[in-house]
């Protein structure tokens, strides 16, 4: 058939040019990992604010001699630096007396500032998350932002979130993790060698796991100066400022008595290595097993694998030339205070047995570890062909690396999920349902940022890495979800010893043997709760700001 000629009326005419940049995602695609990251701690102030109790709990009972010394004038320095078990805390002291004073000691403004430090712990990981990402040509790696947050304020840490007196531990890891990522940063400065032994300072006379900052911080200074003549200086003036720092430590500093001998390491090695994998894997063992000797061997795995696949990961990636020595040294260098804070304490308290590593509260000293460790494996699963094979076949979306049959199995289970919360079916079970949704939606986007052009990591490492990272949120997760039981506890306990107190205060002459039993959930020796209330009354401090005293009979 001839061709019929076409008119220029007719003919067809150019559409618009769609080669120019794509049009902007929405608001809420483009900050889904933000709004994400909100979940976690939006959770962890319900959880506060639920079992929050106002009464001196354990160790705050020093408290509040010193207390009843502000009242009199005669708080002095030594008062401040005495050492407390085997910590000075000047720094917390200081925080909580200045607390006490001026709220009339309601504990709650403690645990404020608890989340207050461990928001700051958040944005200090993640600004050095953003640098590396830039570094790298992966602006933000936006998931390391929820995952990082769900670490950060895991409710793992419910001791230290229900107890102010663990301020320090926070004050201890913000300073520590701050003073780490200036002195490693990739350019040496004497401004941030100075900031950082600050930092030094405080995160020593905070906690003990401070003296662990001054070896690590000189490791650092060794990779990071250039030249004979700066190494020289920098190492010699961290070495005075060390010498003095924990010379002042230890003036006078004596073992607590009732702690377990020091070398109880050397008769029960076995025990001893047990105790620091469980220090480890604790923050993702609460309440898994049912148990404490279960929940110790929850422990025991989770912290071993998350040690074997921390030194994989970093090995892959500097192997492999995705990333250089330098630009990981600010993980590895908090992770080794983790690891590190996880050793020396083993050494301390080895004699308590090696499930004692699975306290809540040490769970806190473990948030560099793990935050660590999912960001590297973020990286390893990050990652596309290399530029070579641009063209040569149709690719999937970059990026994406849960199977299509996977997400859309937990985008069915999401759904299903979120139709229970609504019916109300999972009442008893809240907390670990609002947790699984948040895993489920991570799941159901499954996508990264595409690594540079050239750079290509094995598809088995990728598949590896992206197992082990679901396998360390999915236990983290869990592990968050399961220890609210632990809080309710802890809540419990707390709520029984205030009750205890109000009644002791209400009949101060009738027999106190009885209260006894109570009175220890307040502190190991009931007689000193007993002996100090008073002057909590006499100041109208904590539970007794408002109290009437009952009018007595003429």
């Amino acid at each position: 058939m001839p061709d019929i000629p076409v008119s220029p009326r007719d003919a067809v005419q150019p559409g618009p040019d769609l080669s120019g940049p794509p049009p902007p995602a929405p608001f809420l695609s483009r900050q889904r990992h933000k709004i994400l990251a909100l979940v976690p701690l939006a959770f962890l102030i319900w959880v506060v604010v639920q079992y929050a109790v106002d009464v001196p709990y354990r160790d705050q009972w020093e408290l509040v001699p010193l207390l009843d010394k502000t009242y009199h004038g005669e708080l002095t320095f030594p008062n401040l630096w005495a050492q407390h078990n085997e910590h000075r805390i000047l720094f917390p002291r200081i925080i909580m007396l200045a607390l006490a004073r001026g709220t009339g000691w309601n504990t709650r403004y403690e645990l404020a500032v608890n989340v207050i430090l461990a928001l700051s712990i958040f944005t200090v990981f993640v600004h050095q998350v953003k640098i590396t990402g830039r570094k790298l040509g992966a602006p933000g790696l936006p998931w390391a932002i929820p995952a990082t947050s769900l670490i950060v304020f895991s409710i793992s840490q419910y001791q230290n979130w229900l107890w102010g007196w663990q301020l320090q531990m926070f004050l201890n890891l913000l300073a520590a993790m701050g003073g780490i990522v200036l002195l490693a940063h990739e350019t040496f400065t004497w401004k941030r060698f100075v900031l950082s032994a600050l930092l030094g300072v405080v995160a020593l006379y905070s906690f003990a796991n401070g003296v662990l900052f001054w070896p690590i911080g000189l490791v650092i200074l060794l990779v990071v100066t250039a030249g004979a003549r700066q190494r020289l200086a920098a190492i010699s003036g961290w070495g005075l400022l060390s010498a003095l720092a924990l010379g002042s430590y230890f003036f006078h500093y004596q073992k607590p008595a009732e702690h377990p001998p020091l070398n109880l390491i050397f008769k029960t090695p076995v025990e001893y290595a047990a105790y620091v994998f469980k220090y480890i894997g604790g923050i993702g063992a609460h309440d898994l097993g049912g148990t404490m000797p279960a929940d110790g061997n929850v422990a025991l795995i989770f912290g071993l694998g998350g040690t074997m696949a921390l030194g994989w990961a970093g090995w892959m990636l500097v192997r492999k030339k995705l990333a250089d020595f330098r630009t990981l040294l600010p993980y590895l260098g908090m992770s080794l205070y983790s690891v590190a804070g996880a050793l020396v304490t083993g050494v301390g308290r080895i004699g308590f047995g090696s499930n004692q590593a699975v306290f809540s509260r040490y769970s806190t000293m473990m948030v560099p570890f793990w935050a660590s460790l999912v960001f590297l494996l973020l990286l390893l699963a990050r990652g596309e062909r290399s530029a070579a094979d641009a063209g040569s076949a149709p690719r999937p979306r970059a990026g994406r690396w849960v199977p299509e049959g996977f997400k859309t199995m937990t985008r069915w289970s999401l759904m299903a999920v979120i139709a229970m919360l609504v019916l109300g079916s999972c009442f008893m079970a809240g907390p670990v349902w609002v947790l699984l949704v948040f895993l489920l939606i991570l799941l159901t986007r499954g996508e990264f940022p595409a690594a540079d052009a050239g750079r290509r990591i094995p598809e088995g490492c990728r598949i590896i890495a992206r197992w082990l990272l679901m396998a360390a949120m999915a236990m983290l997760i869990l592990g968050s979800g399961f220890a609210v039981a632990g809080a309710r506890r802890w809540s419990l306990g707390e709520a029984c010893g205030r009750e205890t107190l109000l009644k002791l205060a209400a009949n101060p002459g009738a027999p106190i043997n009885d209260s006894f039993g109570m009175a220890m959930t307040l502190y190991p020796r009931p007689e000193v709760v007993v002996e100090r209330y008073p002057l909590l009354v006499q100041h109208r401090l904590s539970l007794f700001r408002n109290w009437q005293a009952p009018s007595v009979p003429p």
